[in-house]
């Protein structure tokens, strides 16, 4: 079996905080102040390739149940990836963590890789918050949300591109 090549890197800065602000929707990496938590993707051990994988207080899942944990992250860091194109990873944050505030990058490696992406936040409760698309020739973008209403409970980062690519998370 061929592997498809590692090209999609969607770059995880873990940002939670319980510190709100005055809106309840999409927000920039600036919105996050000093209380912000950043969970580093490094170092995480022997990571089995199974997923779920659960990180502090997120989890992650895959569409196929497989999780690759390799040096395929930006500058060659360490990144957690799905297995298939078109494929997708669930974050779950704990219920108990209180997180109003969440985001990371989503993009590619490489500055002419094309790559889309669907984000969509969810609350606690699996309600959706809101969704943010990402489409770019190559690089990172920022998404984030902020519920003012309650809490975070997860996002689901889908490869809508049919590329040969698969979906990645770093926190670089």
């Amino acid at each position: 079996m061929i592997l498809k090549s590692l090209r999609v890197v969607a770059t995880l800065a873990l940002f939670a905080t319980a510190n709100s602000a005055a809106r309840a929707d999409a927000i920039g990496i600036g919105d996050f102040g000093p209380t912000a938590v950043l969970t580093d993707l490094n170092n995480l051990g022997n990571v089995t390739g199974f997923a779920p994988l659960t990180v502090g207080i997120y989890t992650f899942t895959t569409d196929d149940g497989h999780l690759r944990y390799a040096n395929f992250g930006v500058n060659n860091s360490l990144a957690l990836g799905n297995n298939t194109d078109l494929g997708f990873i669930d974050i779950a944050i704990a219920a108990d963590a209180n997180v109003t505030k969440f985001g990371f990058l989503v993009g590619l490696a490489g500055e002419a890789q094309q790559h889309r992406e669907t984000v969509p936040f969810f609350d606690t409760n699996n309600i959706l918050l809101g969704s943010i698309g990402v489409t770019r020739d190559g690089g990172y973008e920022f998404v984030g949300w902020e519920n003012t209403a309650g809490f975070i409970g997860g996002a689901l980062v889908t490869d809508i591109d049919l590329n040969s690519t698969v979906v990645t998370l770093d926190n670089r």
